[in-house]
């Protein structure tokens, strides 16, 4: 945990974050589950060609 302004940041180590496949910038879900932190990666949804 780091001080990030007036809120607390997590660093993921790069092991951590290539087994869950998620990279800079990628938007995750954050949740609360019996005092336990979720970190939830968000699938984008593509819109295919016409």
């Amino acid at each position: 945990m780091k001080q990030w302004g007036n809120n607390l940041g997590v660093r993921l180590p790069a092991a951590i974050a290539r087994e869950v496949h998620v990279h800079a910038d990628q938007q995750v879900k954050l949740t609360v589950s019996d005092g336990q932190i979720i970190i939830t990666p968000v699938q984008r949804c593509h819109q295919s060609s016409l």
